[in-house]
Formats: C-alpha cells, structure tokens, sequence
C-alpha cells in the first residue's frame, strides 16, 4: 500500500497465489490497482503435474488466487518455469489460461539452484523447439506469451542502448520478505547480491546509490568470455 501511494510506483509482486485471499483483496480496496501486477507461479495445467513439481495442493491455491484477482480488476499473469517434466504440457497450459481469466503469460528459465536445481532441466534445442511450436497455439487461444514481445522489444531497440543482460536494477528491483533488496528474483538470498534493506533505508536510495546496484548496472555480455561461442548473447543475456 504504501509503496502504491507513489503515483509513479509500479508494483509487481511475484507469488504463488497461496494469500491472495479475500482479506488481502478487501484491504487494497481505495488504492489504484492498476498499478499492481500479480505473477502467480503455475508449472502445470492439471493438479498431479504441476503439484509434483512444487507442493501439495499448490494448483488448487494458485487457481483459487488467481481467480480472486481476476474477479478484483487485478492484472494478472502466470508464470511457469520450462522444464523437462512439463515441455509436453505447455499447449494444455495455453488453453487453461483462458479459463482462468488470464492472457498474459511468461516462461522462464530454470533457475539452477534451490529446487530448481532438484528437476531435470530440458535442453536449450528442446525449450526452442517446444516454445516455437506454442506460439501458434497461444495465439490461437488469445494468450501473449510476453516473452515475444520482450526479445522483439530488444531486437527493434533504439540503437546505442544498452539492452543485454535484464532490466533489474535499472528499471526493477526484488524486495525479499525480510526486507532485503535484490537485482531480481532469481537472486533474491544471493548474499553477494544483496544491494542493502529497506529497513535500513530508502529503496530509492539503495537503488541509486548502493556500490552494489551501481556495479550491477555496469555490468554487460561484452565482459563474457563465451560471447565468441555464442552470437546471440547481447540478446539473450547469458540464458
């Protein structure tokens, strides 16, 4: 709420839709919500496929999440994170997605580390054959896999910009639940990543003026020795 006061503030928050609950919902009410986006983490169109891959019954609070934000005039959008167990499902998911009330969606990347690091990770050859052969049928079903977009954005760029590696820390930064700041998600508990707290301070400051965030903005593909082996890699960012 207090950072929604900030009429130029975007909020994003990452969750697996477990507290999306009707007294969260009741208590955002007055606010302008169209600045808050939800990204509820769903890695299966059906309960045994996507609970075996994070926990018991997370599809059934994730769906029930998801649909008290959709009922809230929240914009929503699922994320599922690509793996070997779930390549086969991605089509079953583009339709579900619909049925949810959701049009947006993203895939990511499996983070190699956590549990991430605990499932078999699908090939690069086999998540770009699998994601190619989906577009058609999201289209069909009306979902944007914002994906697309985000490389298409990169691709037809303004020139002399700075566009490898992510926007976090320019444009976007991870708050953990204890208060620590982070350049995104995917490196939230990373200590040598950690730019400071906003217990401690602003996070105005923390992302202007911590050495951390500072020499995280400078940081470029060009620096990375595999750029020789791998022609897309000012694209991609390091995958």
């Amino acid at each position: 709420g207090v950072m929604l006061d900030d009429p130029l503030a975007h909020v994003v928050i990452l969750t697996n839709g477990s507290l999306i609950s009707d007294r969260l919902l009741a208590s955002l009410r007055g606010m302008d919500v169209s600045r808050l986006h939800l990204q509820v983490s769903l890695d299966g169109s059906r309960a045994e496929l996507n609970d075996a891959l994070r926990s018991p019954r997370a599809f059934q609070r994730a769906t029930a999440g998801i649909g008290r934000a959709v009922a809230a005039g929240i914009e929503t959008t699922v994320t599922t994170v690509v793996l070997e167990a779930n390549l086969h499902d991605l089509p079953d998911m583009a339709r579900l997605l619909p049925m949810l009330g959701v049009s947006s969606w993203h895939l990511m990347w499996q983070h190699l580390r956590e549990r991430g690091a605990k499932e078999p990770a699908a090939t690069v050859e086999a998540v770009t054959g699998a994601v190619l052969a989906l577009k058609p049928v999201a289209d069909e079903a009306g979902v944007t896999i914002d994906n697309f977009d985000s490389f298409r954005g990169i691709v037809n760029g303004e020139p002399c910009t700075k566009r490898d590696g992510t926007n976090a820390a320019w444009d976007s930064l991870a708050v953990h639940a204890d208060g620590g700041v982070f350049p995104s998600a995917a490196l939230v508990g990373v200590e040598d990543f950690r730019f400071g707290s906003v217990l401690n301070g602003s996070l105005r400051d923390t992302w202007l003026h911590s050495p951390g965030a500072g020499a995280y903005r400078r940081r470029s593909a060009v620096e990375c020795a595999s750029i020789e082996q791998d022609e897309f890699l000012l694209l991609h960012g390091g995958g």
